[in-house]
């Protein structure tokens, strides 16, 4: 759990690769000296651009050395025979200098890097938050375990709302952390790490577009322009999208059927629902009877679904999954198309994916006949299907 953020940083993906330094690239010289261990191989995990530098080289009386080329500070991860015991990180430009022992790569001392610093700090202050969400969770855990053991339904009916209680303190917990999080924050305005957890507090709390931009806003410019905030502004771009009354971004998209579909061609024809997806999804294949319906009852008079599934499709074997569940849950009659042209992963300029912020399935999306969007429903609640019958109704009946 100590790592709740960072692990973000997809740090898992396993490539050897090198990139070649741009403009603003700087060099790096990390120095490092590990207690314990004479000889043997360190190796250096970053990610500079947009793939993985891995560098490994040898221990020489305890000590090794890395350089490279970075342009902003990096999230970087060390570590020896076992990439599942590491340390963390920050790579800037210029000398670093780290110690670290063989047995605890925890304990890691590191000079001449401020986003550390800033990391430690971070650290520090959430540890107690991180170590009671620990807590919370093996007891969690211990109380599904529980569940298998007892069959008595008194003994049942008290796990489970132990159950539900450790869940209610698990969300109070959480809340704590993420307003750790936005004191950090709101005290490191010149931190790289500021917009990267301002894009941990969009994703897993329901901000406001304009709390997301005031919380950006007060960022210095060069953090503003650094990687993460480049990701924030990307992010406020789609959701500014997203907002009713703005015209719904086209996209170009092959169907199942290898069809071209654009938004552009049903624009003063029919109102579109564009229905985002995926197979396991419950609440998204649950909403499908509901949603036959509306398409029987509007369709002749104008009204047509496009349903835009989320899952990656990179592979044969995964498109026929879409297709089976499209026959399964009898929705053919649709327009059927991915996010992205490769995958979720893959984005072209004119992927769904590019323009519409979609934070989690089911969503909904309303569009007029002139392209505006009209309704914009984020879940399968009883509320948001009534407001769709609502709008429909007051549109065609």
């Amino acid at each position: 759990m100590k790592k709740i953020l960072l692990l973000l940083l997809s740090f898992y993906v396993l490539c050897s690769c090198t990139t070649r330094p741009g403009k603003d690239d700087k060099e790096f010289l990390l120095k490092g000296e590990i207690i314990g261990q004479d000889s043997g191989k360190i190796t250096l995990r970053y990610m500079p651009k947009s793939t993985f530098v891995v560098d490994t080289v040898e221990i020489i009386d305890g000590k090794f050395i890395f350089t490279g080329t970075i342009s902003e500070p990096t999230y970087s991860i060390l570590f020896t025979t076992n990439p599942r015991e590491f340390a963390e990180i920050y790579l800037e430009p210029g000398s670093i200098k780290l110690t670290i022992g063989k047995d605890n790569f925890k304990d890691i001392k590191v000079t001449g890097s401020k986003t550390q610093k800033e990391l430690n700090q971070f650290n520090k202050m959430t540890a107690p938050i991180l170590k009671r969400l620990e807590m919370v969770r093996e007891q969690i855990i211990k109380n599904r375990d529980s569940v298998v053991i007892f069959k008595e339904e008194t003994k049942l009916n008290l796990i489970n709302r132990n159950y539900d209680e450790l869940k209610k303190i698990r969300t109070e917990i959480m809340n704590d952390f993420n307003s750790a999080v936005l004191e950090f924050i709101h005290g490191n305005p010149k931190s790289y790490l500021a917009p990267f957890y301002l894009g941990h507090l969009s994703t897993n709390i329901d901000m406001s577009l304009d709390s997301i931009k005031l919380l950006f806003n007060r960022l210095d410019k060069s953090i503003q322009n650094s990687r993460h905030g480049q990701n924030i502004q990307e992010e406020i771009r789609r959701r500014e999208n997203m907002l009713l009354g703005a015209y719904a971004p086209d996209f170009v998209a092959k169907d199942l059927n290898g069809i071209t579909t654009t938004l552009s061609q049903f624009k003063g024809d029919y109102v579109i629902l564009m229905d985002f997806w995926a197979v396991w999804c419950i609440p998204c294949v649950e909403s499908f009877p509901h949603l036959i319906t509306l398409y029987d009852k509007y369709h002749l008079q104008g009204f047509d679904i496009i349903a835009v599934y989320t899952d990656n499709i990179s592979s044969d074997s995964k498109i026929k999954t879409w297709e089976n569940a499209v026959d399964r849950y009898g929705i053919h009659m649709w327009h059927h198309v991915p996010i992205s042209e490769n995958g979720t992963n893959q984005t072209t300029e004119d992927d769904i994916n590019k323009n519409y912020f979609i934070d989690g399935i089911p969503v909904s999306i309303l569009i007029d006949k002139n392209g505006r969007i009209i309704g914009y429903w984020s879940g399968a609640t009883t509320e948001n299907k009534k407001s769709l019958d609502d709008k429909l109704s007051e549109m065609f009946d």
